[in-house]
């Protein structure tokens, strides 16, 4: 997915076009079995990479102009392309001009995401193309529009969106930040609606953008409705998940009735120790095969811990759950004690005779006897 600003403005236009090569230009011929399908531009995606709020319908003010695809059967080092193409609006002499281009790797059968994101003066109005490559060969193009902002019937407007702590009685902002901690029990997002004829919805969609949560970006994570009515400020927030919020960048985006108004922006720092699953490591203790859920009968689970700043001498407890029941299931423990070193720590643990049993389980991540993480895995 590309970060890369669309810088179309006049004078940007001339070094963009040159530092960026068009896709698909190979001369070599080959064949693959992997196809694209469900092509889709849309307003974001889901956790799965499908779209969220399709539209070939964009305004000037949209955040980031998201495309969501199917990719099946797709041979290992199979890459799929984009190229985002403004084809003609108000800029004149800068017809079918090639703005951004992107190749991932990918295979088998999933959804794949491709975004590029509102530049600082917003998106020039016209008419524009994303052509979609499969190993170099053009497969699908998305024509799409943009045009002026979203209007929302009735006059509804929203100002003063701001990030903090936690909000009043009256539903204003208090403590106003955009920088939180990894623990935060609760990020805040208050707004003023004004305006509003009865029955207008409000809805927030909380992102988590990119960081620490490896090869995951821009999900989806969560969404809160709200009717309002009137002039009136209005409260909308996200509890903790049980792991706690993963270091990075997110983004709230705002909608009256349906049509973006706002994104807003904030980050969470990195917590002092993060934790990951895993089928097995590699030879610096990094994660191989990334994962929560194991087959049944596999003998090692995974669970590699980095250190993103406990000091050394620090105790590092790992303890296994067996959970789903009445009450969770002690099984066993590691113990170890920080060392000064950049590898991460790698700890395994064996599911006995036969390999791990069917059913759900967690590993609970603590230093100094506080706990860090909660990594939930299921084995079936």
């Amino acid at each position: 997915m590309s970060n890369r600003a669309f810088l179309v403005r006049v004078l940007l236009l001339a070094a963009l076009i040159s530092a960026l090569p068009l896709a698909g230009c190979s001369g070599e011929v080959s064949f693959t079995s992997a196809k694209l399908s469900e092509a889709t531009m849309c307003l974001g995606v889901d956790g799965n990479a499908k779209p969220v709020n399709p539209t070939s319908k964009f305004a000037v003010n949209t955040p980031e102009i998201f495309c969501s695809v199917k990719l099946s059967n797709a041979p290992a080092d199979t890459e799929v392309g984009s190229e985002w193409v403004y084809v003609k609006g108000e800029l004149s002499g800068y017809d079918n001009t090639v703005i951004d281009t992107l190749v991932l790797p990918a295979e088998g059968t999933q959804y794949i995401q491709f975004s590029l994101p509102r530049p600082d003066a917003g998106w020039p109005a016209g008419e524009y193309k994303l052509n979609l490559y499969v190993d170099g060969k053009e497969s699908v193009s998305l024509p799409f529009t943009v045009g002026a902002s979203a209007i929302v019937p009735g006059g509804a407007s929203l100002s003063e969106v701001t990030m903090a702590l936690g909000t009043d009685s009256q539903s204003k902002p208090v403590t106003p930040t955009s920088e939180f901690r990894s623990d935060t029990p609760e990020i805040f997002c208050s707004v003023l609606v004004s305006n509003a004829p009865a029955g207008t919805e409000l809805l927030s969609e909380w992102y988590y953008v990119s960081g620490e949560w490896q090869g995951v970006t821009n999900r989806l994570i969560g969404s809160v409705p709200f009717v309002t009515q009137g002039t009136q400020y209005v409260s909308l927030s996200l509890t903790i998940p049980a792991e706690g919020w993963p270091g990075g960048q997110y983004q709230v985006k705002l909608y009256l009735n349906g049509a973006l108004q706002e994104a807003v922006p904030f980050s969470v720092e990195s917590a002092p120790i993060t934790a990951v699953m895993s089928m097995s490591i590699d030879a610096k203790n990094q994660p191989v095969n990334q994962t929560t859920t194991f087959p049944v009968g596999v003998e090692k689970v995974w669970t590699v811990v980095f250190n993103h700043g406990v000091p050394a001498g620090a105790k590092l407890l790992v303890e296994w759950y067996q959970t789903g029941g009445a009450v969770d299931k002690y099984m066993f423990k590691y113990e170890t004690a920080i060392e000064a070193r950049e590898l991460p720590y790698a700890v395994n643990a064996t599911g006995g005779t036969g390999g791990w049993k069917a059913g759900t389980y967690a590993v609970v991540v603590s230093i100094n006897g506080e706990r860090q993480a909660v990594l939930p895995f299921t084995v079936q």
